[in-house]
């Protein structure tokens, strides 16, 4: 290593701090990356510093410019621990430039040991604001909140800068390890929605990175890292250090709160790496292979079913009872119809086995029960009561439909086994005040979502004049009542589990039918009551919600914007 010319004049403790006076050459470049080097390889990044002139520096190396060679940096004295520390001092431009001093903890002064000069110097930098924002005008403050690595190549880091005025979205960051550099392959600014009201956020600038490090390396060979960010005059560092343990779907939360809603930009952020991000934390939580599952049937099912009825449950489970209670009394159901009630919900892991064990004897309707410990969301559950369904055609049925009158297996069966490559369908679906809930669903855009497809219910909350009792091909149907064969279904891979909890699979699904060439119906023939989102559990955050639900906009957009294209143009031709 070819040394950077430089002095270490002093070393003292003082005010929870070691602080360091002395001179470099390259003083005044911001390019330098320094740190005290102590034990257990640990790096510390100083917590304040700043540059000034030294005359007798410059004199000595002949110098006829006025650049500010002094330094002084104050670390945090945590790294006092009565070992040998060296400070170190790299040149970020150039791999070979160092500056190393060895520091003995027992040499170090108390202030009062240093000159007059020398403390006021300290004093005056260090304690008065005014003084601190005038001299630490080359460094920008930065603070870490969260550091999480999403795979064994890819990590994540948020945070804020305070760079009073100084830092622009030009401004560079880049993670340090050892001697090499890496640049984030994503750059999030913005203002964090869950730190706006407080008040001891004073950061200009919120971020978050995602840093994918490639599979040369990986987690292992990255213990030890530090952020930095410069611009053009100023720079910042902080030391990337594991604080916390997080759940996959706490890190979820974390990239979520980058969200702002009030802001409008929504797919933009999601765009800019956040939803490729969410996308891989939740294949990781489906693809988890510790999952429990527990069945326990009750009854005699019958022995060759003609539909298999799949009901997850999350948060109401109440429901049941009022579903059994209308099967009780339809022989048609209990003849032909395989129920399997799939638990999604781990706090009522308990609670809904009893639940059961009691309604059971009272409407003596067959049926299996399914249970594990996780919240995986509607499609999950959806699979895997699939996974143990034995008639030929599936029927997905939220917990809050409820049939109106008896023998609709066998007339949905009917209508459905003489449907034309009949890939799903549909039912009418009317509020309990007979208005429309679901007559089949088509795509819109939405200037509000960057012009993005959502899904549309059309008649929403109109009478049902109940005339037009024809079944008609559509572009897709809701999830809470789906008709489809099983065999279709395994075929294409049931509903994507890639969205989170529940939304924008009945659609998807209904678009994968649609390129595999088999048409989506709408059956009004077949009437029940749906009790809109009473199924649903109200623990989460509305605005958390509309997070996920935009997340899964997103998500449906960028995969199926050109297919909805030609299939809503096929649609409006046949209208």
């Amino acid at each position: 290593m070819i040394p950077i010319k430089g002095s270490l004049d002093f070393v003292v403790h003082h005010d929870q701090r070691i602080i360091l006076m002395g001179w470099l050459e390259t003083g005044d470049k911001c390019n330098q990356r320094i740190f005290l080097h102590g034990a257990q390889d640990i790096e510390i990044m100083p917590e304040d510093s700043a540059w000034y002139f030294r005359r007798d520096v410059n004199t000595s190396l002949n110098a006829e410019d006025e650049i500010k060679r002094g330094f002084v940096f104050a670390f945090p004295d945590n790294a006092l621990k009565n070992e040998a520390l060296d400070f170190v001092v790299g040149d970020d431009d150039d791999e070979k430039q160092w500056f190393k001093k060895n520091i003995d903890p027992h040499q170090i002064r108390k202030i009062e040991a240093l000159s007059d000069t020398e403390a006021d110097f300290i004093g005056n930098i260090f304690q008065d604001k005014s003084a601190k924002r005038h001299q630490f005008r080359n460094r920008i403050e930065m603070s870490i909140d969260h550091f999480f690595w999403l795979s064994d190549h890819c990590f994540v880091v948020s945070g804020g800068i305070d760079t009073e005025g100084h830092f622009g979205k030009n401004g560079a960051f880049s993670v340090i390890a050892g001697n090499e550099k890496i640049s984030p392959s994503s750059i999030i600014y913005g203002e964090r929605e869950d730190l706006k009201d407080d008040s001891k956020i004073m950061t200009d600038t919120d971020f978050i990175l995602i840093v994918e490090v490639g599979p040369e390396r990986g987690r292992k060979d990255l213990d030890r890292l530090q952020l930095q960010v410069r611009d053009k005059n100023h720079v910042g560092y902080a030391q990337l250090t594991l604080k916390e343990k997080l759940t996959l779907k706490e890190k979820s939360k974390i990239l979520l709160s980058h969200i702002d809603l009030d802001s409008g930009k929504f797919f933009s952020v999601f765009d800019g790496g956040i939803g490729l991000a969410l996308s891989a934390l939740w294949d990781q939580i489906y693809a988890s292979d510790d999952l429990k599952i527990d069945i326990k049937e009750y009854g005699n099912p019958p022995a060759d079913p003609k539909v298999s009825l799949i009901v997850p449950l999350y948060g109401r489970i109440d429901l049941i009872m009022y579903q059994m209670s209308i099967f009780a009394n339809d022989p048609d159901f209990l003849k032909h119809a395989q129920l399997i009630y799939v638990l999604d919900d781990p706090r009522q892991y308990k609670s809904v086995w009893e639940y059961v064990e009691a309604l059971y004897p009272v409407y003596r309707v067959p049926l299996k029960l399914i249970r594990y410990d996780k919240n995986l969301g509607y499609a999950k559950a959806n699979n895997i009561g699939a996974r143990h369904a034995t008639a030929n055609i599936l029927i997905l049925m939220n917990s809050d439909v409820m049939p109106k009158t008896v023998n609709w297996v066998s007339q949905s069966l009917k209508i459905f086994e003489v449907l034309e490559n009949v890939g799903a369908a549909g039912i009418k679906l009317l509020y309990e005040d007979q208005t429309i809930q679901h007559q089949g669903m088509v795509f819109e855009r939405l200037p509000a979502l960057d012009n993005a497809w959502v899904n549309i219910h059309p008649g929403k909350n109109m009478s049902d004049t109940g005339h037009n009792k024809k079944t008609v091909a559509v572009p897709a149907v809701t999830g809470a009542f789906l008709m489809t064969p099983k065999s279709i279904y395994d075929a294409v891979g049931g509903l994507d589990e890639g969205y989170i909890l529940g939304d924008f699979e009945d659609s998807d699904y209904c678009l994968k039918l649609y390129e595999k060439g088999y048409l989506t119906y709408y059956i009004p023939r077949i009437e029940m009551y749906h009790l809109e989102r009473q199924s649903q559990s109200m623990v989460d955050t509305l605005r958390n919600k509309k997070k996920i639900t935009l997340f899964n906009c997103w998500k449906h957009f960028f995969r199926w914007n050109d297919t909805i294209e030609k299939v809503t143009k096929e649609y409006n031709n046949e209208q």
